[in-house]
């Protein structure tokens, strides 16, 4: 007969080996090196000269640079792959993560606003809306819904 005990335990490691794996299915894409290749590439960004874009392009905003290295510093570690740095014609930038057609990118308008969107077209979710450029919380569940992977069963 098996004891109760033996029975809670081997529940509780059940458990526990579904978490990990759920944990690995869900951040197997996890870039290690992503803050300092993404601050990498957003401090290249300094560099850009008025007309960068053979057009009209302003500079990237110095301060809307800063903003988007802060967040980035601060994003917990076990991220996603490493995003796109886009420099945008009107002194702003963007991040974006794609992963088959699911699509998260973050536009930094200002010091204090990002603009995201959130589409994942086989899920038929397209969203948008903007959260304060400092709120690292907001940011990591945006990053988080773009990490989870669809279990077809």
């Amino acid at each position: 007969m098996i004891s109760a005990t033996a029975d809670t335990d081997s529940m509780a490691t059940t458990a526990y080996v579904e978490e990990v794996n759920n944990d690995w299915r869900r951040f197997r894409s996890v870039f290690p090196e992503f803050k300092g290749a993404t601050v990498e590439n957003l401090q290249q960004l300094r560099n850009l000269q008025p007309g960068w874009d053979a057009s009209n392009a302003q500079a990237i905003d110095q301060d809307i640079i800063d903003a988007a290295i802060q967040l980035v510093k601060k994003l917990p570690d076990y991220i996603v792959q490493r995003p796109l740095v886009a420099p945008l014609s009107d002194g702003e930038l963007q991040i974006e993560w794609h992963r088959g057609r699911k699509v998260l990118e973050f536009e930094f308008e200002s010091v204090s606003t990002i603009h995201y969107l959130k589409w994942d077209p086989d899920a038929q979710i397209e969203e948008e809306g903007a959260i304060p450029a400092t709120d690292v919380d907001a940011a990591t569940n945006l990053l988080d819904w773009f990490m989870e992977t669809q279990h077809h069963e």
